[in-house]
């Protein structure tokens, strides 16, 4: 149990989208508007981990899948990226980071990298079987809940550097660069192997 969420907290602290998105919520609405994030992405993630070991089993995500799934997780972080990029200083707590708990179950569900990490764990749980699926489960929402807590306060102790209006517009144009450009990457990764 200690090897899988040790394995588990690794995979998913480490920077990416989802990080990236709680960062920007944690430093421009606060810790506690970014908790409603936090418990998508821990959702999410659940819910898909939950069909890789019922669905799937140990076998693995049809390959052919993988560049639709990159195509609708790029969409969703243009889109992210979009609303930073047009969001005045003034706006940044109502429009600074639109990830919600439902938008950020959604965008778990159309990540190729989850998908690929989640279905590795699954048949990892299929050929040790040693904890149970609902263990899995569960040990897994609570890594993720960590990590994702973990990026928000990051954020929000980077909040009294966005004290400015500059700052904020500066800091809310470099985080849409950083999304499209995880977005650019993501397609071009998918579609040209």
């Amino acid at each position: 149990m200690a090897a899988l969420a040790l394995l588990i907290f690794v995979s998913t602290i480490t920077p990416g989208p989802n990080n990236l998105v709680l960062l920007h919520r944690g430093a421009t609405r606060g810790f506690l508007a970014g908790l409603p994030a936090c418990l998508g992405i821990a959702f999410g993630g659940s819910v898909m981990l939950a069909i890789a070991l019922v669905v799937l089993g140990a076998g693995a995500l049809p390959r052919a899948a993988m560049p639709w799934l990159a195509s609708a997780g790029a969409a969703m972080l243009l889109a992210m990226a979009l609303a930073l990029w047009v969001t005045r200083p003034g706006d940044a707590p109502l429009r600074a980071s639109p990830a919600g708990f439902w938008t950020m179950a959604a965008f778990q569900l159309a990540n190729p990298k989850a998908w690929a990490f989640l279905v590795s764990l699954a048949a990892l749980h299929a050929a040790d079987g040693a904890v149970s699926a609902a263990a899995t489960v569960a040990v897994f929402a609570g890594a993720s809940l960590l990590c994702s807590a973990i990026w928000l306060g990051g954020g929000r102790l980077m909040s009294r550097l966005l004290a400015t209006p500059r700052r904020s517009r500066l800091f809310n144009r470099a985080m849409a660069v950083a999304m499209a450009a995880m977005a650019a990457h993501l397609l071009l990764r998918t579609w040209n192997p």
